[in-house]
């Protein structure tokens, strides 16, 4: 993102200050153009050059080396974002709680926490990411090879191949499912990769019998109240949304009084219910609460991530003195 006149020629999209505005601030950027850049590196590289004033997605690697960077300011701050990992729940051997509850016991959070994603982050308790409200008081997710071994062999579960779905895209995600792959051979389950990009991917969803068996995914709340995710991911009838094809009764009727609530206070008992009951199924596999790191040129301040959304606040952008080029 850039938070002045244009230099470039070129198909970015752009928007302008309103002269009329009823708020109209002068330090408010006059125009702003964004750019896709799907490689943190990039942002780095750009951002470094001047020719970017934000970038909005470094990773903790590229954000550690930017930081202290003579007229650039790194912030990490905590996200509604969640790496996870959800289980088909229509057909195949993931429908077997001890093959999902098993998986869950098998990945190393912390140490992909740490070497993937730069520590930027904490390991997830639950469905919901460790920053919203109203969630249940569930232990941090933990690594116990003994225990999920033990799962296995009780409920009589041999020789396992499983096939796992990710975005090839990101460095970061493969890493994570090559390191769950590596997990998983630990526990005597065979763990397939699947590369896809995520339009096929959401494709798949409309049809039940078409879900991933597994999917590596980093789910994200527009909004920050729990129905955001668990109505969206979890009930029955939200097809395309609802990533493991999961439906039950009881989970639908406690989101369906959520909704009902007039108060999110009013709501929270049923969301809580919820969550332990998502839980308790082991329908996904959440790994961590990601920080998002945002690194920016010193000319311009009020930067900080969107309430609603992703990326950062644009009203609250302001140019210093002198900032335009």
């Amino acid at each position: 993102m850039e938070a002045a006149a244009p230099r470039r020629s070129g198909g970015d999209p752009r928007v302008g200050r309103h002269p009329s505005y009823w708020e109209f601030d002068p330090a408010r950027p006059e125009e702003l153009s964004f750019r896709l850049i799907t490689e943190s590196a990039t942002q780095r590289d750009e951002l470094r050059a001047g020719n970017l004033d934000v970038a909005t997605t470094l990773t903790a690697t590229d954000a550690a080396t930017l930081t202290g960077t003579d007229g650039i300011t790194v912030r990490t701050s905590p996200t509604n974002l969640e790496s996870v990992v959800v289980f088909n729940m229509v057909d195949g051997p993931t429908t077997n709680p001890a093959v999902r509850k098993a998986i869950q016991l098998a990945y190393d959070y912390q140490g992909a926490l740490r070497a993937f994603r730069g520590g930027a982050g904490s390991v997830a308790a639950g469905p919901l990411p460790t920053t919203m409200s109203c969630r249940p008081d569930l232990p941090p997710a933990h690594r116990d090879l003994a225990e999920a071994r033990r799962i296995l062999d009780q409920a009589g579960i041999g020789a396992l191949t499983l096939t796992m779905s990710f975005q090839p895209s990101s460095m970061v995600w493969k890493q994570e499912a090559t390191l769950l792959q590596s997990n998983l051979a630990e526990i005597g389950v065979t763990l397939n990769l699947e590369p896809i990009a995520f339009a096929d991917y959401l494709s798949r969803l409309s049809d039940r019998s078409k879900i991933p068996q597994m999917m590596l995914l980093e789910e994200f709340a527009q909004f920050p109240d729990p129905g955001a995710l668990l109505v969206r991911g979890y009930h029955s009838e939200s097809v395309g949304t609802n990533r493991s094809g999961y439906a039950d009764p009881e989970l639908d009727a406690l989101l369906q009084q959520a909704l009902a609530s007039p108060t999110a206070e009013q709501a929270c008992p049923s969301y809580l219910r919820a969550q332990e009951l998502i839980d308790r199924q082991a329908i996904t596999l959440p790994m961590y609460t990601l920080e998002k790191s945002i690194g920016f040129a010193n000319r311009v301040s009020g930067v900080r991530p969107a309430t609603v959304g992703s990326g950062v606040s644009v009203p609250d952008l302001r140019l210093s003195a002198g900032g335009a080029r």
